[in-house]
């Protein structure tokens, strides 16, 4: 799906809703109405012309992802919608309109749930982060590349599973305050991000566009290589990526591309393509809105 004509990164959500049909709900927000939507469907989602809203087609991806792997769907819904009620309660606490120790019952279900994603989201970045830096290095990113989970609260960086729901409950306790001001609950795993980098450069934030494009190919590479880890067969789609690719990048990613697994590659200058290329290759052409092969 297109993503070029937004100019705010809060309405990714609700388009890729629309365009998989995804309903929405009075008062839901799109993303979760679109995580419930393809949690029973199999799809493949291609965002195209995502880079002036990086962050949030990140964050979109993340949690289309997450809806994929084993149990961690219900344990998310389970925690967010344990969050959903302390939130409720806190608002309704700070107006005076109910007891905000009602609030405080659903933190034993948060941390329960909450432990078990943050620890989900750690495995899975561990698995990821060096198959990222073999493949921004490889694609012409520089060495260095680092993937990151960055919990919330930060100091769970360091505590190991079997404790992060005892720390999470305590944290829970430790705030209760600060949440009762906001009327909402300030840290957990619901702020949960990932770090992307080389070296100490923050690219989400501070890499130009085509350094963006690398890593978000590196990301792509990486997990292919988890996928055929697992035994999987995954398709890849890459649309036009390689005119904006140095031809040392594009004889990298082409490289990249030998394998076993299909490959879809749509460009505008196929001789190109093809002469970077040793695998077998079908050419459909498209002109005048007729497809040929």
């Amino acid at each position: 799906m297109e993503l070029a004509p937004l100019v705010d990164g809060a309405l990714v959500a609700a388009t890729v809703a629309s365009a998989i049909g995804a309903p929405v709900p009075r008062g839901e927000p799109p993303l979760e109405a679109a995580c419930r939507f393809l949690a029973l469907r199999r799809a493949l989602i291609v965002l195209d012309n995502c880079e002036h809203v990086i962050d949030d087609a990140a964050a979109l991806v993340d949690r289309l992802l997450e809806a994929t792997v084993t149990g961690f769907s219900e344990q998310l819904a389970s925690y967010q919608e344990a969050l959903s009620q302390r939130n409720a309660l806190l608002r309704r606490a700070r107006a005076g309109s109910a007891d905000v120790r009602t609030a405080f019952l659903w933190e034993a279900r948060m941390a329960a749930h909450g432990a078990w994603v943050a620890g989900a989201r750690r495995a899975a970045t561990a698995t990821l982060a060096p198959r990222f830096g073999v493949w921004l290095e490889r694609l012409g990113g520089g060495p260095g590349g680092i993937l990151r989970w960055e919990p919330s609260p930060a100091e769970l960086a360091e505590v190991p599973d079997v404790e992060l729901e005892g720390r999470l409950r305590e944290r829970l306790e430790l705030q209760r305050p600060r949440d009762l001001a906001a009327g909402l609950t300030t840290s957990g795993p619901h702020r949960d991000d990932l770090w992307i980098g080389s070296g100490a450069r923050d690219l989400r934030r501070i890499g130009s566009q085509g350094e963006q494009r690398t890593a978000a190919l590196a990301m792509l590479l990486a997990h292919r290589d988890h996928m055929r880890a697992a035994g999987a067969g995954p398709i890849l789609l890459l649309d036009d990526v390689l005119s904006e690719l140095d031809p040392d990048r594009r004889a990298a990613l082409l490289a990249a591309l030998d394998g076993e697994e299909q490959v879809v590659l749509t460009s505008a200058d196929p001789a190109a393509t093809l002469a970077g290329t040793s695998r077998e290759v079908t050419i459909f052409q498209v002109r005048d809105g007729v497809c040929t092969v």
